[in-house]
């Protein structure tokens, strides 16, 4: 497939009518830049586009864009669960998130900037089990992965974790003021994870081989262990099933490989979330756990977790009150740092 062609025929023309608002166009440029993606990001096929655009009299847009199509393999696919993961995505980003951004917009008495932590979408479509997301390239507007390739320092995981506050008080914001349009958004999302296949049964039988040989547990802790994950699928399901109030509306993949940060001479100041693919209905705790385990050492936990945890709980209860015209104490009433502790407690496994 020449992927430009491609582009230029099949989806350009929409996104000049649905995105810019004009079917009275010239393409000045049009070229592929790169189709490097890293190592992180294997369930799609990725490439990246450098757009040069003219609309009527107007001066030429230069739009650096991310375009991602499934993989063609059928087999991958099917293994990998691409389908309703690409459903997933296109979903998140043509309804639910603007959704939330016309929310904030019309609650917020602060700033809403802080709330906008996603890359521009100019295109996203799944039909027939065919279709593409097409979002801005944030490298060019100074946005990059952190350099360290699994651990986050303090200021990483402060700088996100305040952000995955935000984003949660969104959840809350509209479950309190707009429910309807709030709970037919999260009713619209496929698992793409766990299911009544023996997949997941088999990754923690890996575990239990992993334990078994290393001896880190001493025999009753091991055995505790095996007895409590006899059924993992069934144990998943049950993990992810939203329990209300402190349901929201997760990212599902909240790690280092699917987040940008902006700098500040060195330090991370600004953080932006992509990869939409895995987004359910469920505990906080799924985002804050998986955050948590992958991305900082025990060392780091043992030393800061509390501390960094009250960072994401002050962003959610202040962005909270300010979404709803409360006073954080009313906020925390319902919301307190004992409640998102007990959370991440119970879901933590």
């Amino acid at each position: 497939m020449d992927l430009i062609a491609w582009f230029q025929r099949d989806v350009l023309p929409a996104i000049a009518s649905e995105y810019f608002g004009s079917n009275n166009y010239k393409v000045i440029k049009c070229e592929a830049t790169s189709q490097d993606k890293g190592d992180d990001h294997f369930t799609s096929l990725t490439s990246f586009v450098n757009l040069v655009i003219k609309f009527d009299d107007k001066t030429p847009e230069t739009h650096p864009m991310v375009l991602k199509l499934p993989p063609e393999n059928p087999v991958f696919r099917k293994y990998m669960r691409t389908e309703p993961q690409f459903y997933n995505e296109v979903v998140m980003y043509t309804e639910a998130i603007p959704a939330m951004l016309e929310f904030i917009r019309s609650k917020c008495k602060l700033s809403t900037s802080e709330y906008e932590v996603f890359p521009k979408c100019y295109f996203g479509k799944w039909e027939n089990m065919k279709g593409a997301v097409i979002l801005e390239d944030m490298r060019n507007v100074g946005f990059r992965m952190c350099e360290e390739r699994v651990v986050l320092d303090y200021g990483h995981c402060v700088v996100a974790l305040k952000a995955l506050g935000r984003y949660h008080a969104m959840s809350y914001g509209m479950k309190k003021l707009k429910s309807s349009s709030f709970y037919r958004l999260a009713k619209t999302f496929k698992e793409t994870m766990f299911d009544t296949e023996n997949f997941f049964q088999i990754i923690i039988a890996r575990v239990v081989e992993y334990l078994e040989r290393d001896k880190e547990f001493d025999n009753d802790t091991l055995q505790r262990f095996k007895d409590h994950i006899k059924d993992a699928e069934k144990l998943m399901l049950d993990l992810i099933k939203p329990k209300e109030p402190l349901a929201v509306l997760c990212h599902g993949d909240f790690c280092r490989n699917n987040v940008f940060f902006k700098y500040d001479n060195g330090k991370p100041c600004e953080i932006k979330f992509f990869d939409f693919q895995t987004v359910r209905y469920a505990s906080p705790a799924i985002d804050l756990t998986f955050f948590c385990f992958l991305n900082t050492t025990s060392d780091f936990r043992w030393k800061h977790w509390d501390e960094v945890l009250g960072v994401y709980h002050r962003s959610l209860v202040e962005s909270l009150a300010d979404i709803l015209g409360s006073s954080i104490v009313q906020v925390e009433k319902e919301y307190s740092f004992e409640k998102i502790k007990d959370e991440f407690r119970d879901y933590a496994f």
